[in-house]
């Protein structure tokens, strides 16, 4: 791949003035918290989350608590309009809710960044082009599909289909014509609806209206030209779009808290200081395993609710009771990741297996983990006439689907642990599992859900 269309830098982020980019940008907090600031506000970004940073969006990297870890994902921006053309007509956003308050759903969160962790193992781990390609199409997919910030609005708001049609047109227009001259008499016309009803439709659903929604984005365009050209600050009033400068001086104070002079002498003297390092270097790879690793759990429960152990003489209605538990738990965990699959469109191409409880045992004797739930998946993958880049993509994936599955149990209250130790011991689990001696086991995904013991 040209190193051009993709880069990921591993940094320690201290400060980076405000600044433009023509790469489309998703940063990934691993250790520590990052502070972005927008034309909206200031935005923390804490370790495990992931936000975009849009193309030609003005962004500052404010400060970064002390030790802090990120990947920043570049994606060039004439592959991402090539791949995706709406790529760079919307704000999209993670969970940065400073102008909408509506962030973009958990699972599509958790999604995001599971394809991260799959482009980045390609990145390090293979040059195999097309594999890298296919995944960057994927993300820019997933970002344009649920990651829209004015869409996740009207869909919080149970717009209908129809209106939310009309209202993604009348968005298209603010965001791509902010600079010039907006009527929505004109606007409400070609959209055969009244002027009223248009102006309730904005105040109502997305609790702003629609002249505060077109200033927003000329004082965003007045950002790019202000970082971007040495234009007079009156000639950055006309440009974008503002009737006379004092409204301009009001409007861009109200967001930015400074005037424009004050904007740019600020740019001009503010320094960088992010500390870069490689993308596979030893830290990112441990923090990475770390989250991998990480048991994903609810909080501890209230004491009353602690299940008791059984007084002598229950053993066997206990035993009995646990066989029912655990048939109903495989069922609870099956109706998981049937839903992770219809999320991700299609089967993960690997085997989720249940073992059972005799098999459990088996792997508990050879792997010393007693920790090991009844309600377990072994997780593996064929390795058979597999190229190694098919290979490290194909075992991405399937970690992905992992991470979406473990991220839903926890919402719904399940406990779970991954467990990377047995792959150590493919071949031994292999025998035990009767899998054939090409399978690769990844892992082990461990469930424990209330009553299943």
């Amino acid at each position: 791949m040209d190193d051009r269309e993709l880069i990921i830098r591993a940094q320690e982020i201290k400060h980076k003035p405000f600044h433009l980019s023509d790469s489309l940008r998703i940063i990934y907090v691993f250790k520590g918290s990052v502070t972005l600031g927008f034309t909206a506000g200031q935005a923390v970004i804490e370790e495990g989350q992931a936000e975009i940073i849009n193309i030609a969006e003005p962004v500052e990297f404010v400060d970064g608590t002390p030790g802090n870890v990120s990947l920043i994902f570049e994606i060039d921006g004439q592959l991402a309009r090539r791949k995706q053309p709406q790529i760079d007509k919307a704000l999209y956003n993670c969970s940065t809710t400073l102008f909408y308050p509506c962030m973009a759903g958990s699972n599509h969160r958790q999604q995001l960044k599971s394809k991260l962790m799959l482009l980045y193992g390609l990145y390090t781990r293979t040059d195999d082009k097309a594999l890298i390609d296919k995944v960057i199409g994927e993300i820019e997919d997933l970002i344009v599909d649920k990651f829209h910030d004015f869409k996740n609005m009207l869909v919080e708001a149970g717009v209908s289909e129809n209106n939310m049609a009309r209202l993604l047109r009348i968005y298209d227009a603010i965001y791509c014509n902010a600079s010039r001259k907006l009527n929505l008499k004109e606007i409400a016309e070609r959209e055969f609806v009244s002027v009223q009803y248009l102006s309730r439709e904005f105040n109502e659903k997305l609790h702003t209206n629609f002249k505060a929604t077109v200033e927003y984005y000329k004082v965003i365009q007045a950002v790019r030209y202000l970082i971007s050209t040495d234009m007079s600050i009156t000639t950055v009033s006309e440009n974008s779009g503002f009737s006379a400068p004092r409204f301009f001086y009001k409007q861009f104070a109200s967001w930015l808290k400074c005037t424009p002079s004050e904007f740019r002498a600020r740019i001009a003297a503010d320094e960088e200081k992010v500390i870069e390092f490689p993308p596979d270097d030893e830290l990112v790879s441990k923090l990475i395993a770390r989250i991998e690793t990480t048991v994903i759990e609810k909080e501890p429960p209230a004491e009353d609710d602690v299940e008791q152990t059984p007084e002598h003489g229950a053993d066997d209605d206990a035993r009995s009771r646990g066989g029912d538990d655990l048939v109903s738990g495989m069922m609870e965990v099956r109706e998981l990741l049937e839903e992770v699959c219809r999320i991700k469109g299609k089967q993960p191409d690997a085997r989720l297996v249940f073992l059972s409880p005799e098999e459990t045992q088996e792997i508990r004797k050879l792997t010393g983990l007693e920790e090991i739930k009844p309600l377990s998946l072994v997780i593996s993958t064929r390795a058979l006439h597999r190229s190694p880049a098919g290979l490290t993509y194909n075992i991405q994936e399937t970690m992905s689907y992992v991470r979406l599955l473990r991220s839903m149990a926890a919402e719904k209250g399940i406990n779970t642990a991954f467990y990377w130790e047995l792959s150590a011991d493919s071949v031994k689990i292999d025998t035990i599992l009767r899998y054939e001696p090409t399978d690769v086991i990844l892992g082990l995904l461990s469930f424990a859900i209330a009553g299943k013991r």
